[in-house]
C-alpha cells in the first residue's frame, strides 16, 4: 500500500522520534495508518536544528553547483526514496527485511505543520518526507 497525494492536513503528529542536522523523524498517523515520517530539508539557513552551531548547507535540493558531480545524485531524499521503491518492487520490504515503504510527500509547507516542522520554515526549498 502506498499513500498518494497526502496533504499536510492529513498528518497527525504523535511523537518526535529523532532529530538530525538535515532531518527530523516522527511517529505519525496518516489515513488511519501509524507510520514513521522522515522529513528531509535543505539547509539554507546554515543552522543546526538541534543547536545554534553554524553548519554548511546540505546540498541536494535545488540546482547542482558547478563543482558537484553530474553523474551521481546528492539529494538524500531522492537516494533514499528510490532505494525504498526498488526494495518494495523486488519484495524485500514485504518479507520484513526492511521497513515497509508507504510513499513520499513532496513540497511540504512547514507553516501548516507548526510547531512540528518549525525548523524547516526558513529553508530555501520546501522539505520532503519519506513514509515508512
Amino acid at each position: 500500500m502506498e499513500f498518494k497525494d497526502v496533504t499536510e492536513s492529513e498528518i497527525i503528529f504523535k511523537k518526535q522520534l529523532a532529530k538530525r542536522e538535515y532531518c527530523v523523524v516522527f511517529l505519525v498517523i496518516i489515513r488511519d495508518k501509524i507510520c514513521v515520517m522522515k522529513v528531509v530539508g535543505a539547509r539554507s539557513s546554515g543552522l543546526c536544528y538541534r543547536c545554534t552551531l553554524t553548519l554548511p548547507q546540505h546540498r541536494g535540493h535545488g540546482p547542482k553547483l558547478p563543482y558537484e558531480p553530474r553523474d551521481r545524485e546528492l539529494n538524500i531524499y531522492i537516494c533514499e526514496s528510490t532505494a525504498y521503491r526498488r526494495l518494495t518492487q523486488t519484495g524485500v520490504c514485504a518479507r520484513g527485511i526492511t521497513p515497509q515503504f508507504y510513499g513520499t510527500i513532496e513540497n511540504i509547507d512547514p507553516t501548516l505543520c507548526n510547531p512540528h516542522l518549525k525548523a524547516f520554515v526558513k529553508d530555501k526549498y520546501p522539505p520532503t518526507a519519506i513514509l515508512l
